[in-house]
């Protein structure tokens, strides 16, 4: 029953790749090639900043980063395997170890994509704009959308994202759903697929509690949030498209795809560091700012054996 039960899931798994990627590319292809008649991605750019809804071209930008680098990478990885991959190996042999090494690297973000695109979408966005209503009676103040509140509202976000991700770290009942997020064994940007979808009701609830209680503009939270996305995904880039993660004298600035990959690592140096999204100062300011030592090389998952490719 376990290797019949392994057979359906690998077909699963292969039914998840070819559904995903069909989405992502054909929406993808389809933005880009009405993008030639000044819609698709470029009128979701021009048509707001003509409007001088300059924050709605900011999202718009964002979204198409986002897209572009989690299909780059996958198609990349995808090449770079079939090139390769079992080359002393023929046939069947050689299919079967590209398929394997696509499940170490893969599965856990496909199947979760999956399960995404075919649940009810009661995600982030659609929750935010239901509680935002709901949390604004409570602010004190609301600041302008001036340059300087931009980064003001910046800085809260990133404290509320510190508080968001160190209290999955932390607290048990949030760790076990957060954890999901930490078991792939490699990293790649497709990682960021891999959540439980619960954990968006807690990272709303926490992020609007204390944005609002700062006063940062309600305009300002999809833009941060977009802008965090992107971030997000950049962070968790792999080493085969990045193997050097540390960025130069960037690493001094902001919160670097080394940084992260310290995050999620399970070596006892590294194990609850890293919390930050983007900016390394809350980081600092509490004590868990950890960058890499080349000495400590990165083991990623997480301290429970795990077999990432067996849902079993």
């Amino acid at each position: 029953p376990g290797k019949n039960w392994r057979g359906a899931e690998n077909v699963i798994f292969a039914f998840a790749i070819g559904f995903v990627m069909y989405k992502l590319l054909s929406s993808y292809w389809l933005y880009m090639r009405a993008s030639v008649h000044g819609q698709g991605y470029i009128g979701a750019i021009i048509a707001p900043f003509i409007a001088h809804d300059y924050h709605m071209s900011a999202i718009a930008v964002m979204a198409i980063l986002n897209a572009t680098l989690v299909l780059g990478e996958i198609i990349f990885f995808v090449i770079h395997l079939f090139r390769h991959e079992g080359n002393a190996l023929k046939g069947r042999s050689r299919l079967k170890a590209i398929f394997n090494k696509l499940s170490v690297n893969y599965k856990p973000s496909f199947m979760a994509m999956l399960i995404h695109q075919l649940l009810p979408k009661l995600i982030l966005i659609n929750m935010f704009w239901i509680w935002a209503p709901h949390f604004q009676k409570f602010a004190l103040f609301t600041v302008s959308l001036t340059w300087c509140n931009w980064i003001y509202g910046y800085i809260c976000w990133e404290l509320s994202s510190w508080i968001f991700h160190f209290t999955c770290h932390r607290v048990r009942l949030l760790w076990c759903i957060h954890a999901p997020h930490h078991a792939p064994v490699q990293i790649n940007m497709a990682v960021n697929w891999v959540h439980f979808f619960a954990e968006g009701y807690y990272s709303v609830f926490i992020h609007l509690l204390i944005l609002t209680l700062l006063g940062v503009n309600p305009v300002m939270f999809i833009v941060l949030l977009s802008i965090d996305n992107v971030w997000g995904i950049f962070v968790h880039v792999s080493e085969d498209s990045l193997k050097n993660g540390q960025m130069g004298l960037l690493q001094h600035l902001v919160i670097t795809p080394s940084h992260h990959r310290v995050h999620h690592s399970k070596n006892p140096l590294y194990i609850d560091t890293n919390f930050a999204s983007a900016l390394p100062v809350w980081d600092w300011i509490f004590g868990t700012l950890q960058p890499f030592k080349k000495e400590v090389k990165a083991e990623y998952g997480v301290t429970r054996e795990l077999d990432i490719t067996n849902f079993t």
